[in-house]
């Protein structure tokens, strides 16, 4: 809707301001001043110039006169029909909204995704981000997760298909996952076994890239899912 409004839309008001019968060119100027923020605007609008500028030539001769129509004949004037104002704020446009693409994707606006899991997690299913009940005494660990724990310490990271090593979770400063410890060979599966909000979604969401892994390192074919989240993505596809 945005597009529809800032680009056909607003390309048409701006025409229909321009019609010397109103006199509303001036203002007509002043909306265009603002629209040309949007990308979808300034490319209708330097569609526009260009066809102008090609019928202005084919009516005027500029080896006799300086300005036709008010217009100088130069293609890449900044003012219109000229298009260099239009192509200026469409690479700068392109510049901003990749920049972000690119920071979002890498994972740099790291409030961002925070906010978005505490509206949609948090909010939408009434649920506490808590990995368990902290008024539950911390219970003795089994001897084959101390095994594991063993393991994986004196493990490295390329003889496993997975391997994960102390991974933690926390939301707002608690943990809803803690220390996970596992090391796992080609052709084997394994699963997640816990209370409702015992944290195997966000377990799970952290190897995928869904989510930060707030301490700890877990790797996938020995490509280290912090730094290189996209070949992880590659290998999982």
């Amino acid at each position: 809707m945005l597009n529809i409004t800032t680009g056909a839309m607003g390309f048409l008001i701006v025409m229909i301001m321009e019609i010397p019968p109103l006199s509303l060119k001036k203002q007509g100027e002043s909306v265009d001043s603002y629209l040309i923020y949007f990308p979808h605007y300034a490319l209708c609008s330097g569609i526009r110039n260009i066809y102008f500028s090609h019928e202005v030539y084919s009516v005027c001769n500029f080896s006799i006169t300086k300005e036709c129509f008010g217009w100088d004949g130069n293609y890449y004037s900044w003012k219109s029909p000229g298009i260099s104002r239009n192509l200026t704020y469409l690479f700068i446009l392109g510049l901003v909204f990749h920049t972000l693409l690119l920071s979002i994707e890498y994972m740099k606006i790291l409030w961002l995704r925070m906010i978005w899991f505490k509206n949609r997690y948090c909010k939408i299913f009434n649920r506490s981000p808590v990995g368990h009940d902290m008024t539950t005494p911390f219970l003795i660990e089994d001897s084959d997760v101390q095994l594991e724990k063993i393991l994986v310490k004196k493990s490295n990271p390329e003889d496993y298909a997975i391997y994960i090593n102390d991974l933690v979770k926390r939301y707002n400063g608690v943990e809803a996952v803690k220390g996970i410890d596992l090391a796992l060979n080609s052709k084997e599966c394994f699963g997640l076994l816990g209370s409702n909000g015992a944290g195997k979604s966000s377990t799970f969401k952290m190897l995928t890239g869904d989510t930060l892994i707030s301490s700890g390192n877990a790797y996938i074919c020995n490509k280290m899912i912090k730094t290189s989240m996209n070949k992880v993505r590659v290998t999982l596809n």
